[in-house]
């Protein structure tokens, strides 16, 4: 599996460590619990996958993750943290940057958003036809009135 997109220290600087602890502890244990920081990552991170798919590659490297994808990451871990608790109430500010962050995926996935950096080269196009295996041949062609 490749390496997550954002790390536990980004969730904790996008909000609080006492706030991670409520969304993550089952039994009020005082401590964040790693384990389903992993999961709302895991989760937040094949949303991003599922948008990114064929259009840039499979195994993105995350030595080369834009900072976009790491906030994008971010934004998604901490709205599934919430999903999971829903006995608290989904701040307004995060439910506005998961919206955007849906919307940046639309985006990168339509082209209209690139946040990896451009090579300025033309994509190649490969195809597996030749002349010989066209469908309609000159002589096919002929028999048409023009």
């Amino acid at each position: 599996m490749a390496d997550p997109y954002t790390t536990e220290a980004n969730l904790i600087k996008a909000s609080d460590r006492e706030t991670l602890i409520k969304l993550t502890a089952d039994n009020n244990e005082g401590k964040i619990v790693t384990e389903v920081i992993t999961w709302a990552i895991s989760r937040a991170d094949n949303i991003i996958d599922a948008h990114c798919r064929g259009r840039y590659p499979a195994d993105m490297s995350t030595a080369n993750i834009p900072e976009l994808i790491v906030d994008i990451s971010t934004t998604l871990s901490l709205f599934e943290l919430y999903k999971k608790r829903l006995t608290l109430t989904l701040p307004e500010s995060l439910n506005k940057s998961y919206k955007l962050a849906i919307k940046m995926l639309e985006n990168i996935q339509s082209g209209k958003l690139t946040p990896w950096e451009s090579t300025d080269e033309p994509t190649i196009l490969l195809s597996n036809k030749t002349s010989s295996s066209k469908t309609f041949d000159s002589d096919l062609w002929d028999t048409y009135d023009r």
